[in-house]
């Protein structure tokens, strides 16, 4: 059978399509979770051996910081040592250290001349007097502003060279704004003796040469520490107040000012200082969004060469699954000779079996049930016949109402009225909610029939909250009790009978009593009741109960436990019902108690 060419569309939009898509899903999501673990792997390996160059080229810097620092110290042994620095420092007749001056003036030029960025050498004897060299590219009074800052640095220091930066001072020829590396230590001689202090100040650039832009990046710094973990050098013009802690491991990818940064760190174990760097993982990465991008590319021209191949292999084997829907579509048709013919040897196959078996079974039951649908409509029609109008009772009730007023009996026609309002209230859906309110002037009506009936022999009482009207209760729930009342409490009771209904709030929950004085009940179909429920009572006690077990299904099946029904009775002396819903208000309150 040919596929009729109307259907294909919406076929194409329902059930081709959510295969298809779901089978390209599937298959995307399969490569993509590949893919990305491939990626991170590559990623990972490529961080690594990032890291290990990263940690080779920190140690090649350190080697040539480590030259250029042995250098200073070199120096600083060199005037320590040397006789006629002593004797310059020493000596305190100027015309005998005349010569010990001249050649001290001498060295000290030539350390400025052979050491690049050294910017002065300065030496002090023990009264603060300084020997300088001839040239110098320092303001003297710069020299005498960081004095004091410089003893009290060498003063705890015990030989050893103490370095420290000062952030700003001028050049003596410009105003511009630089940094200077300070680095000083006592001058002992072979008695250990202090007998002056050494300083030589470096300019920056005599880190700078080899740090700066040795770690290439947008976000990339290093951090020179000396020996005292005190920061001598930094090309992070933004200097942070926390400066990077020492990695635990080397180097080490950490969370740092809301990045994350890749630390690695040498120490020199001649200088004692350590060199730490930092690189943003973001420009590490840059170089592998290269990667990703080739990996996104692939995975376009895999997953458009799997769609293809999943196209054609859904459109094949969907093919008999277009000729039962073309059936099915027949038979909504109203053709019930549509028979369907698959050749395959699969559950197809056995589908379209089913289906025009399915067919003959249906053609079948629709005269059976077209049969029976006409008599079960004449047996309608002769129900309808026989049913009362609701309308014809109320016009009834009127016609009586208006009588008996003509004939003067007000009290009759009043209850008329109140059997109607009964009638109504009765006939409106059962499962509907009303409000205590409302509830009340139905039991009202009740009650003021049963006061025509029992007339001096009846007292009732009613004591409600105000604020209680308004609750949501079910219709219907309290005028069984109070007529269960009448038909056993009262059977043989020949005193006045009496009807007390209380209700009050206790926490969340509308607790209602209904109390009489009859004849009461027994200790064990009070536990029975209050324990199995009606449902449990003997079928002779039980038939007479039909309204207070409905109540007290009603209860259950509406709210369920813990509210409840409670029967409490002693023989002789009444009975008391005790009901026990939730506190809620209706939504629209009714009328209050008259």
């Amino acid at each position: 059978m040919k596929t009729p060419a109307r259907w294909l569309p919406k076929l194409k939009s329902s059930l081709y399509v959510k295969l298809a898509v779901s089978l390209l899903l599937v298959s995307t999501i399969t490569y993509s979770i590949t893919s990305y673990m491939t990626y991170n792997y590559l990623l990972q390996a490529a961080e690594h051996e990032i890291g290990e160059q990263f940690v080779q080229n920190m140690e090649q810097l350190q080697a040539r910081l480590s030259l250029r620092l042995r250098e200073i110290y070199r120096i600083s042994s060199f005037f320590n040592f040397e006789p006629y620095v002593i004797r310059a420092l020493q000596e305190k007749d100027y015309a005998a250290r005349y010569q010990d001056d001249v050649q001290l003036q001498r060295l000290m030029t030539q350390v400025m001349i052979d050491t690049p960025n050294i910017l002065g050498v300065y030496l002090y004897d023990l009264e603060g007097n300084i020997h300088r060299s001839t040239v110098t590219f320092l303001s003297p009074d710069l020299i005498e502003e960081i004095y004091d800052l410089i003893i009290r640095r060498v003063e705890p220091s015990d030989g050893e060279l103490v370095w420290f930066r000062y952030p700003y001072f001028h050049y003596y020829q410009n105003s511009s704004r630089n940094d200077i590396i300070v680095a000083a230590r006592k001058l002992k001689d072979s008695r250990l003796q202090t007998f002056g202090t050494f300083v030589i100040i470096l300019h920056e650039r005599f880190f700078e040469n080899d740090l700066k832009d040795s770690i290439r990046g947008n976000d990339a710094y290093v951090y020179l520490f000396d020996n005292n973990n005190q920061l001598i050098y930094t090309d992070d013009d933004n200097e942070p107040l926390n400066l990077p802690p020492m990695p635990r491991i080397n180097p080490e990818i950490t969370d740092y000012a809301g990045k994350q940064y890749m630390i690695a760190f040498s120490r020199s174990d001649q200088t004692r200082f350590t060199l730490v760097s930092r690189i943003s993982m973001e420009t590490l990465r840059e170089n592998s969004k290269v990667i990703f991008r080739t990996a996104i590319i692939n995975g376009v021209v895999i997953v458009a060469f799997a769609s293809g191949l999943l196209l054609l292999a859904i459109r094949t084997f969907l093919n008999p699954l277009k000729q039962l829907v073309s059936g099915m579509k027949s038979v909504r048709m109203g053709l019930l000779n549509t028979r369907v013919h698959i050749q395959s040897r699969d559950e197809l196959s056995f589908l379209a079996d089913s289906f025009n078996s399915m067919v003959d079974e249906l053609n079948r039951l629709i005269k059976e049930v077209y049969e029976k649908q006409l008599l079960l409509r004449e047996a309608e029609l002769s129900a309808l016949q026989t049913q009362l109008n609701p309308h014809f009772l109320y016009n009834t009730l009127d016609l009586f109402h208006s009588r008996l007023y003509l004939y003067g009996d007000a009290e009759a026609a009043d209850s008329i009225v109140g059997l109607s309002r009964m009638l109504r209230y009765a006939l409106e859906p059962t499962g509907s909610m009303t409000t205590m309110s409302r509830e009340l002037e139905h039991l009202q009506d009740y009650l003021r029939i049963q006061q025509l009936r029992f007339d001096d022999q009846l007292s009732i009482r009613v004591q409600v909250d105000e604020e209680l009207l308004g609750c949501e209760i079910p219709r219907l729930l309290l005028q069984p009790i109070v007529e269960n009342a009448f038909v056993h409490a009262f059977e043989n009771h020949s005193d006045v009978k009496e009807i007390a209904i209380a209700a009050g709030r206790k926490g969340d929950y509308l607790v209602i009593e209904i109390m009489d004085n009859g004849c009461g009940m027994d200790p064990e179909t009070v536990n029975r009741i209050n324990e199995n429920g009606f449902r449990e009572l003997p079928i002779s006690s039980r038939g007479d109960s039909i309204g207070l077990f409905n109540v007290q299904r009603r209860i259950h099946v509406l709210y369920g436990p813990p509210h409840r029904l409670e029967v409490s009775s002693r023989l002789g002396q009444g009975t008391t019902v005790t009901l026990y819903l939730p506190h809620m208000v209706h939504q629209q309150e009714g009328r209050g108690w008259n």
